[in-house]
């Protein structure tokens, strides 16, 4: 629990600094949401980042701590959210099919804030 305080921490640390990421949503279920933290740079690349701890803990909003380093490097930074394990009796199928639709959709929508879908 500790490293995790420590996620968190360092995700508000970043937030401070950069602003609050864009969020979208990438499907109609309301957790399936994903923030994005832009980087400057025209058509830049796009790093996606799937939390998670064991698949039944953590949050796009927790997992900020790394974004200043892909932003300052010219890359955008996106975090999607989902459900977990214990919201599916242990199935992992209904979160697998969450993320590769969050995935899809930063290709789809990648031209909506500035990113090169062939750079992922």
């Amino acid at each position: 629990m500790q490293i995790v305080q420590r996620l968190v921490t360092n995700s508000e640390l970043v937030r401070a600094r950069l602003g609050s990421p864009q969020k979208f949503n990438y499907s109609e279920a309301s957790i399936q949401t994903l923030d994005i933290y832009r980087t400057s740079a025209p058509n830049a690349p796009i790093r996606i980042y799937v939390h998670g701890g064991e698949w039944r803990m953590g949050s796009a909003f927790d997992s900020a701590f790394s974004a200043e380093t892909c932003v300052n490097a010219g890359a955008h930074f996106v975090v999607p959210d989902f459900v977990d394990v214990t919201q599916t009796g242990g199935d992992l199928t209904p979160m697998v099919e969450q993320v590769r639709h969050a995935i899809a959709w930063v290709h789809r929508n990648a031209a909506k804030f500035g990113g090169d879908n062939h750079r992922i």
